[in-house]
């Protein structure tokens, strides 16, 4: 009888370690997709997005250009990651007609080689128009494609907008994580 019993034990000695794994696995999963990025993807310009430049144009009075991507203006994205985008916008101040406004982005630094950083831009990078105009404000969609084949890099882009006179520039930084296993 007491080889019986210890062999029931063992067995559900078993399916306690097999039960607690799968729980710690997809535990770990879920930690994982709730803080795994900072930023999220924005896929068109609705009015969320805009309340959200606006009040980013609020904080601290006298900003005329914003990027949404938190404090830092950083975005972590995977690797092969197509379709990311985030939300940038111009309010000028002495502009009334910002239907001539443009914007280019240009690499400013940071490690990311092959393939070329550059290639990562769905609309382009140079004299671009606007998406939208609501009042005094101009918002533009940034989308990227990352390859695959890129490597675990950092990469820090300069957006610049023009309307006549009145230039302005920021930037932005692009981490590339691995894709990991889940």
């Amino acid at each position: 009888m007491n080889k019986k019993a210890g062999f029931e034990m063992s067995i559900t000695t078993l399916v306690v370690i097999v039960i607690a794994v799968v729980m710690l696995i997809l535990g770990l999963v879920f930690v994982r997709q709730i803080f795994g990025s900072a930023t999220e993807s924005i896929s068109m310009i609705d009015d969320q997005v805009k309340n959200e430049l606006m009040n980013l144009f609020g904080e601290g009075g006298g900003k005329e250009m914003v990027v949404k991507l938190g404090t830092q203006q950083t975005a972590k994205v995977r690797q092969g990651t197509d379709g990311f985008g985030f939300v940038f916008g111009i309010a000028p101040e002495d502009i009334t007609n910002l239907n001539t406004c443009k914007y280019s982005i240009t690499k400013s630094g940071g490690n990311c080689v092959t393939p070329d950083p550059n290639t990562w831009f769905v609309y382009g990078m140079s004299n671009l128009a606007f998406d939208e105009i609501s009042q005094n404000t101009a918002y533009a969609l940034v989308k990227l494609n990352i390859p695959s084949s890129q490597q675990a890099c950092q990469q820090k882009f300069n957006i610049q907008a023009t309307c006549g006179t009145w230039s302005r520039t920021t930037f932005f930084n692009i981490d590339v994580i691995s894709k990991g296993f889940f």
